[in-house]
Parts: structure tokens; sequence; C-alpha cells
């Protein structure tokens, strides 16, 4: 089975984006939603549309922010639905209130050898 990813995506909504898979698949996904669910100091600068349109794809996944400030499974993000966070999730977020960055080096390996082929 070939790795999960977004090829690309554009905001529809205030703080919704439509996102584009590798399997020809969409999905909108109501980001918003998840921070006012869930404020935190890391991520709450994207409620305001302006930030919140500076996403990124990088590495398969959508992104906001330099150190990935917000960044949800891809699984989720193709199912529609973000759950709540897991211990993944929280550990990034922890990490990046002590200024260290955090990406999935795993995944990240897996998709750039996958997109080597």
């Amino acid at each position: 089975m070939k790795p999960l990813y977004i090829v690309n995506a554009k905001v529809v909504d205030n703080l919704s984006v439509l996102l584009y898979f590798n399997d020809n698949t969409r999905q909108v996904v109501d980001i918003g939603s998840y921070i006012h669910n869930h404020p935190h100091s890391q991520y709450n600068k994207y409620l305001n549309p302006r930030q919140f349109a500076k996403f990124k794809i990088e590495n398969g996944n959508i992104v906001w922010g330099e150190d990935w400030d917000l960044i949800f499974p891809i699984e989720e993000l193709h199912r529609g639905c973000i759950d709540e966070p897991n211990e993944t999730t929280l550990t990034a977020m922890k990490d990046a209130e002590e200024g260290r960055t955090y990406k999935d080096a795993n995944s990240v390996k897996e998709l750039m050898n996958y997109l080597k082929q």
C-alpha cells in the first residue's frame, strides 16, 4: 500500500481547507473548530484568517508555521475528522513551548523514500 500524503490544499471557508490527496480523494477539514475547542498559545494565532492562509505543504502534510506549529496526522485529515491530541501531538506542543522544534522523522523518511521510487 502506498503511503498517503497531501498533494495540494486551499482555503475554502474561514478556517477550513480543502485537501487533495495522492489517492485522488478530496476532503474538507474544519481546522478552526479544532483550534477553538483546544485553545493553545502555540496555534491560537491561526484563528486569524490571514495567518491561517499561510499554510504550506511540506513532506506530504499541511503545516502552519516555520517549526510546524500546527500539524495533524494524515489519516485523520483524510477522514476529515481531527481527533483529540495524542501523546505525540502533546509532546510536540510541549517541545515547541520550550523552544525545541518537532518533526516526525520516521514518517518524513518513509515519504521521501517513497517519492524517490
